[in-house]
């Protein structure tokens, strides 16, 4: 397999405000240079992860990544958790598994109101990330509902402002939601 870990020269002259897309609370302990080399990491992974480069099953080798991209371990074990945030890895004791099917962390003891939120927040980091492809079905409501821990009904009402934005096409029959060919950019999607 060709090594999926982008070269130096590729991601050196990014900006170091690159963690934009790790949250403060997930970089809090790294300085500015390696949060920002946290960042790079993540955004590298994600989208070779996202466009299937890295498929779904491989492992992610913490001292692999660190030495591909020339960054220390915790910012690669940064990087890792972030991912695994997004859903799209889980984490393991060598680095973290690619996920078959990306994993919505779990909603503890949220109102109803915040678990719509952060149902439609999670659906939409995944159509813009592509995780979700324009013109592909979302998984059944019901494994989606069960996947966040709420009612199929109360998936749908969570999911009605992507509807209502263009993102998804609402089913007209059984078969299921579509995502449309109009989707969020990964810049307007809070963190």
């Amino acid at each position: 397999m060709a090594n999926p870990i982008p070269n130096s020269s590729e991601c050196g002259d990014r900006p170091l405000n690159a963690s934009a897309h790790l949250s403060d609370d997930e970089t809090r302990l790294l300085d500015p240079k390696r949060a920002g080399q946290a960042g790079r990491v993540h955004r590298g992974l994600q989208e070779a992860i996202t466009e299937g480069i890295i498929p779904p099953g491989v492992l992610l080798v913490s001292a692999d990544l660190a030495s591909g991209y020339k960054v220390d371990s915790h910012v690669v074990a940064v990087a890792l958790r972030g991912l695994a945030h997004n859903g799209l890895v889980q984490l393991h004791h060598l680095g973290a598994k690619v996920s078959d099917a990306p994993i919505a962390p779990p909603i503890p003891h949220l109102s109803p109101r915040q678990a719509h939120s952060r149902i439609e927040l999670t659906i939409r980091r995944r159509l813009a990330t592509r995780i979700y492809q324009p013109g592909s079905m979302l998984p059944r409501q019901k494994a989606l509902a069960k996947e966040f821990g709420v009612s199929p009904a109360a998936y749908r009402r969570a999911i009605n402002r992507l509807v209502e934005e263009g993102f998804l096409i609402p089913s007209v029959n059984p078969k299921g939601t579509r995502v449309s060919n109009r989707l969020p950019h990964v810049e307007t999607v809070p963190c």
